[in-house]
């Protein structure tokens, strides 16, 4: 596969092309994915990430084949990765910033020697790849998180085919109300702690804020749960349950208060930027699956 830029300088660690400094502004995703490596990847019990995947994407397998070459901008510790190679032929390219890219690894390394995944550490505002190299590309979780939104959308639409399928989730922008949180007012004083401390802490609230939240929902008071100092619960998928739904809270709290951006988007906005640059916007809106919804645009480039 030659799908890199000529003359692109990169270093070589545990079998894995790095683009970008070891040190930049994911670290803290790489130290959370690093810990809860496991957390979210789909088993037995549950297949949410393989749900959420399908839902979102519309992909039919019957489209893709073994010469299918698909992009993953942002990978996280690789739940999609997964969910997307169990289900589709071909080949995954999966970039992340951050040193995740080792979780990733490990939780699908079969695929990793199998040469059906490629990972790569890189910024996904300013990928190493040659333009319109990918069938299909998704960006889950990540595009909230990247310092230039439109930057980092026409770097997915310059890399994807014509007639390749392009699709992106995000937090919503509902409003000045989306800002007033305890995720928002807690931040400043949260960014400023040590990242061991912090996660020590949150593993020690967490129980106590959660038993919070369900009473003030029975109570019918769910208003005052946005300013309790751990994510929403109802966020984490129902299939989630007991110590595992308690582990899914404590993540997704470290997360809220750690990322260095986040830039909830109006749909509307995301979706007239793929308007803008010659793509077909096919769905903009909320996506409804069995374990929770997302806001998804999902574009075909022309």
């Amino acid at each position: 596969m030659n799908i890199l830029k000529k003359k692109i300088k990169y270093k070589k660690k545990n079998k894995i092309l790095r683009f970008v400094n070891q040190t930049n502004y994911a670290d803290n995703f790489g130290y959370q994915w690093n810990i809860f490596r496991k957390t979210q990847i789909d088993n037995l019990k549950f297949n949410v990430s393989k749900t959420r995947l399908l839902e979102q994407t519309k992909w039919k397998k019957k489209n893709f084949n073994n010469k299918t070459i698909t992009l993953e901008a942002g990978s996280g510790a690789g739940r999609f990765t997964q969910a997307y190679l169990s289900q589709f032929p071909g080949k995954l390219i999966s970039i992340d910033l951050s040193n995740a890219v080792e979780s990733n690894k490990k939780n699908n390394i079969d695929y990793f020697n199998r040469k059906r995944l490629f990972i790569f550490q890189a910024d996904i505002s300013k990928m190493p790849f040659k333009n319109n190299i990918f069938d299909n590309t998704f960006c889950f979780g990540v595009l909230q998180h990247t310092p230039q939104i439109k930057k980092t959308l026409m770097e997915l639409i310059k890399k994807t085919k014509k007639g390749g399928s392009i699709v992106v989730d995000f937090y919503p922008y509902n409003g000045f109300w989306t800002k007033i949180s305890a995720k928002y007012l807690l931040r400043p004083i949260a960014k400023r702690i040590p990242k061991k401390h912090l996660l020590n802490l949150i593993k020690k609230i967490s129980p106590f804020f959660y038993r919070t939240h369900l009473v003030l929902n029975y109570l019918n008071l769910n208003v005052l749960t946005r300013f309790l100092p751990i994510c929403d619960p109802r966020t984490i998928p129902r299939a989630i349950k007991g110590k595992q739904r308690l582990e899914w809270i404590i993540l997704d709290t470290f997360d809220m208060y750690t990322a260095y951006y986040d830039q909830p988007q109006k749909i509307t906005n995301v979706s007239q930027f793929f308007l803008d640059n010659k793509c077909i916007v096919e769905f903009a809106g909320y996506v409804n699956y069995h374990h929770g919804i997302s806001a998804v645009v999902r574009a075909k480039k022309l």
